[in-house]
């Protein structure tokens, strides 16, 4: 369903809100690009427990999935997620989505794993993982989406600027101003 306008519109919102609420403003992101989906190239930053590229995988129509986690824990748990869910097919990296070409970055690995972050001073960490770098400028170039979804806790701040998007037709990014300030 797609926001209309008028008395269907005011019942969309107020349906949307109550998503919101009670799933997230990811998926509820991901259900209002849903008409795009078709034949997509998906590209997810910040795969996490897996549930969004899941999701992807899981849709008849979406030509491919990639998806990108940090958390080297979360690996294994990821393709759990994708097997006990029949999906196969998604191609599953682990490193740090940055905007420029270099080393490896340092990753701060929280208790709680969706506070894990590039980041060292917003909470603190138990432990620091030297991961790959991968250039955003790359991955688009090699993968090119048509789809990105982005949860990278404030990483995602400076990340897109040099990028050509010219192919993406849909990105759904969760912001983090807690991270970086707010504007």
């Amino acid at each position: 369903i797609l926001y209309t306008g008028g008395a269907v519109g005011v019942l969309f919102i107020g349906g949307a809100a109550l998503v919101v609420r009670t799933i997230g403003v990811l998926l509820l992101s991901l259900g209002t690009v849903a008409g795009q989906l078709l034949g997509a190239l998906v590209l997810d930053l910040g795969a996490g427990v897996g549930l969004l590229s899941t999701l992807a995988g899981s849709i008849d129509g979406i030509e491919r999935v990639t998806a990108i986690e940090a958390n080297p824990d979360l690996i294994a748990l990821i393709r759990e997620t994708h097997r006990v869910n029949g999906v196969t097919g998604v191609d599953l990296r682990n490193g740090v989505v940055s905007a420029g070409a270099g080393a490896a970055v340092s990753f701060y690995l929280r208790r709680d794993f969706w506070a894990s972050s590039v980041e060292p001073g917003s909470r603190p960490y138990d432990r620091v993982a030297s991961l790959p770098n991968i250039a955003i400028t790359d991955l688009i170039a090699e993968v090119k989406p048509t789809v990105i979804i982005c949860d990278i806790e404030g990483a995602e701040l400076d990340l897109f600027g040099s990028a050509d998007l010219s192919g993406v037709r849909s990105m759904i990014i969760e912001l983090h101003p807690k991270v970086y300030g707010e504007a």
